[in-house]
């Protein structure tokens, strides 16, 4: 459903945007700025789970970017256009990239923390999920919500995240703090995401009206920056009690 957005909806929906793009980028250098200090420090660069933070933080960053072309630059929030050439190859190529950036997160920590526990099986079904969405074909609105469908199913398995990590927390000791961060981080930017979602917008329109949409992407711009800094805060502290696994 596509509902037309007043100029000054228009202007706040950028300027959030930005905010969000602009707060990601900083979470990705500091990131980066703590793996080149341990890097120096240790003479070696490894591609453990600082480095898969970080991969995961650039490409939530270059997702929304391309993300913020569709959105304001190609469609307009037009549902209409959304299935036509070019739009829907930059709407999948965000989506690939955001998933792509779980995958590698979720491989990692698997791998470094985890031990192989799970064989990389979550990874292995959002590579799936990735294929089926860059080849599925899209010429209606229809099959675009057919395709959109097919993130929904990765942000499901995505959830894998913070239930890892809550596992690690029921154990006393260093570790149980940053896991917890590391956990509600991820659940809390996932819900501001996920209310911006547009079934759910037009519902809160129509209830009260064309105000509730800037006010949900104001709150989906607080959970998102807020659970982003205590996922980054998570990590950091995770990794000083586990240097050898990152």
């Amino acid at each position: 459903m596509f509902i037309q957005l007043a100029p000054l909806e228009f202007r706040t929906f950028l300027v959030l945007t930005i905010i969000l793009i602009t707060w990601k980028a900083v979470l990705a250098s500091y990131l980066g700025l703590k793996m080149y200090q341990k890097a120096k420090e240790s003479g070696s660069f490894t591609f453990g789970f600082v480095f898969s933070v970080f991969v995961l933080m650039a490409c939530l960053l270059v997702s929304r970017m391309v993300y913020m072309i569709f959105d304001f630059h190609l469609t307009g929030f037009d549902a209409s256009l959304y299935p036509l050439m070019p739009n829907i190859v930059f709407w999948k190529l965000a989506s690939i990239i955001s998933a792509g950036g779980y995958s590698i997160f979720l491989l990692v920590t698997d791998v470094k923390i985890f031990k192989f526990k799970f064989k990389g099986i979550f990874t292995f079904i959002l590579w799936a999920f990735m294929v089926i969405q860059a080849v599925y074909p899209v010429s209606t609105e229809a099959d675009f919500q057919v395709v959109s469908s097919f993130s929904l199913f990765s942000n499901l398995v995505a959830i894998v995240i913070p239930m890892l990590f809550f596992s690690m927390s029921r154990h006393k000791g260093p570790v149980r703090l940053p896991s917890l961060l590391i956990a509600f981080g991820v659940i809390i930017y996932a819900v501001g995401a996920n209310l911006t979602v547009e079934t759910l917008l037009a519902i809160l329109v129509e209830a009260f009206g064309t105000g509730a949409r800037i006010s949900v992407y104001f709150i989906s711009l607080v959970l998102k920056v807020t659970g982003l800094a205590m996922f980054s805060l998570g990590v950091t502290k995770f990794t000083l009690e586990f240097s050898k696994a990152a």
